[in-house]
C-alpha cells in the first residue's frame, strides 16, 4: 500500500476534477520576508503594533524568563535546544520552537511511523509567501517578532492557485505550483508522487530522516530538524 504524509487532512480524490490536483499537504515553514514587501503594508502594520497579542524579550535573560513562563519547568531545558545566541531574535527562535512541538516534530514521528509498513515522501515546504496571510499574522507580533515565510495551509494556494494564500505572480511561485500540481496527480494515478515534471523524490527512509525541500529550487535533504525533535519525543510532546 503507499501512503502519503499528510499533515493536515487528505483530500476527498472524488472531490477534484482534475487529475493533476490530487492533494495537498503543509509541513512546516522556514524563515523569510513572506508577504511584508509592500511598503504600504508594512507600515499599516506597524501602527497597529500596540494591538500585539506577542512581545518577544531582547536579550537572553529575558529569553530564558520568557520561555519558563511560557512553558513552566521546561523553560531552562527548551532554552539550550533552541539557545538564544543563535537566533537572530526571540521571536525567530520562538517561532523554531512552536513550530517542531506543533508541526514538525509530529509529522516526524508520523512519517517514522507510517514508513515501517508503506511507502512515505516527506516535503518541507519552503517558499516564502507572498499572502495577506502573512500581513494579517503579524499584527500579533509587538516587539522582535520572527521571519514570516510561509504557513499551515499554504500548500493549497499553490495547489488550487487560490490568491488569498500563496501569490502566483512570481517565477519560484509558480514553479512551487507546478510542482505540487505534478506530483499530486502521479500519486493519484500511480501511488507514487514521482514522474514526469517531479524531480526525483526519494521515499522517506527512518535512518536518514529524509524529506523533499519544496521551494523553487527544490531538493533532496537528510536530517529533518537535525535532532531537535529528539527532545521532544522524550518529553511526549507536553508542556
Amino acid at each position: 500500500m503507499k501512503v502519503a504524509l499528510a499533515v493536515r487532512a487528505v483530500i476527498s480524490l472524488k472531490a477534484l476534477k482534475k487529475s493533476k490536483n490530487v492533494m495537498g499537504v503543509n509541513l512546516g515553514g522556514k524563515r523569510g520576508s513572506g508577504g511584508m514587501s509592500d511598503s504600504n503594508l508594512s507600515n499599516e502594520i506597524n501602527k497597529r503594533r500596540t494591538f500585539a497579542i506577542i512581545s518577544h524579550p531582547d536579550d537572553a535573560a529575558g529569553y530564558a524568563e520568557f520561555l519558563e513562563q511560557r512553558y513552566p519547568g521546561q523553560g531552562a531545558e527548551i532554552a539550550l535546544h533552541y539557545p538564544f545566541d543563535q537566533y537572530p531574535t526571540a521571536g525567530q527562535a520562538h517561532a523554531d520552537i512552536r513550530g517542531d512541538f506543533i508541526m514538525k516534530c509530529p509529522t516526524l514521528n508520523m512519517a517514522r511511523t507510517y514508513s515501517q509498513n508503506n511507502d512515505v515522501w516527506m516535503y518541507s515546504l519552503e517558499q516564502d509567501v507572498h499572502s495577506i496571510v502573512m500581513g494579517v499574522a503579524a499584527l500579533g507580533f509587538k516587539s522582535n517578532p520572527p521571519a514570516l515565510g510561509t504557513f499551515h495551509s499554504a500548500d493549497v494556494g499553490y495547489l488550487f492557485e487560490f490568491p488569498l494564500l500563496s501569490s502566483l505572480a512570481r517565477a519560484p511561485d509558480k514553479r512551487v505550483r507546478d510542482l505540487f500540481q505534478q506530483a499530486w496527480g502521479n500519486f493519484a494515478r500511480t501511488g507514487n508522487p514521482n514522474g514526469e515534471g517531479v524531480p526525483g523524490w526519494a521515499a522517506f527512509d527512518m535512518d536518514r530522516n529524509n524529506y523533499l525541500v519544496i521551494s523553487g529550487d527544490p531538493e533532496n535533504r537528510d536530517n529533518f530538524r537535525n535532532g531537535h525533535c529528539d527532545y521532544w519525543f522524550e518529553v511526549g510532546y507536553g508542556f
